[in-house]
């Protein structure tokens, strides 16, 4: 069974939080600074990130990915997967005293609240790259590399996978980790990924934070398309 265990509140990138406030290729006023600075604080107090992963082989069969008693059916996986033979399966989570912090500042700033979201988004993306270097450390000596992360709600692959996810991993009791009646996971700030092992090099490309976001009516999104054999993004 995999454990559970906490991570340290990671230095948040500057330019993925600007990013998710809408800031593409120009630095905001004095005040909107202040306020980001403000709000990391108040993120870095309440934010308590923990992860749970575990590794599982696979097999294909058709248009079927099969997965330790689990059928998965996602054209968009079996791509992102295509010649792997295991992944790791991932639940993170910035814990519910960030949900708490969101409630807090949606009654006394909406502006707060907006940076809030954005810098968690920002915290949660790192986090999760952050374990992915460990993973990468971890297969390296077996000559596998990483696939980008995908998960439930990107591209073809359904939320209602979520409880699977978190069933397969024991997320609930490892890190607190739930799924609403709507299939979103609570915390707010958590999400689960699939990452698939290839045997050889890292695949050079770019790789969308999109691959493990659930919102997908954000103006930021990025859609996967195939281009000449590579993967490509581009805007909703």
């Amino acid at each position: 069974m995999p454990e559970g265990y906490s991570r340290p509140f990671p230095q948040i990138p500057e330019r993925e939080a600007l990013r998710y406030l809408g800031y593409r290729g120009s630095m905001p006023e004095d005040r909107v600074r202040e306020r980001i600075g403000e709000v990391t604080g108040l993120l870095k107090e309440a934010a308590a990130p923990r992860l749970v992963r575990q590794r599982f082989e696979i097999s294909v069969s058709g248009e079927e990915i099969r997965l330790s008693g689990l059928v998965i059916k996602s054209k968009d996986l079996l791509i992102n997967l295509k010649s792997c033979r295991a992944v790791f399966l991932t639940a993170a989570t910035l814990g519910s005293g960030v949900d708490r912090l969101m409630t807090r500042l949606s009654l006394t700033s909406s502006f707060d609240m907006l940076v809030l979201q954005a810098l968690a988004a920002a915290c949660l993306e790192e986090v999760l790259d952050l374990e992915e270097e460990a993973m990468k450390a971890e297969i390296k000596q077996e000559g596998f590399s990483l696939r980008p992360r995908f998960s439930p709600g990107y591209g073809d692959l359904p939320l209602k996978l979520q409880p699977d996810l978190i069933r397969l991993l024991n997320a609930g009791k490892l890190i607190g980790l739930s799924v609403t009646d709507s299939l979103m996971l609570t915390p707010q700030k958590s999400v689960t990924a699939i990452t698939g092992l290839i045997a050889g090099k890292e695949t050079k490309g770019k790789k969308s934070p999109c691959l493990t976001c659930e919102k997908t009516d954000c103006a930021m999104r990025e859609i996967k398309v195939e281009s000449e054999g590579e993967d490509a993004f581009h805007r909703s």
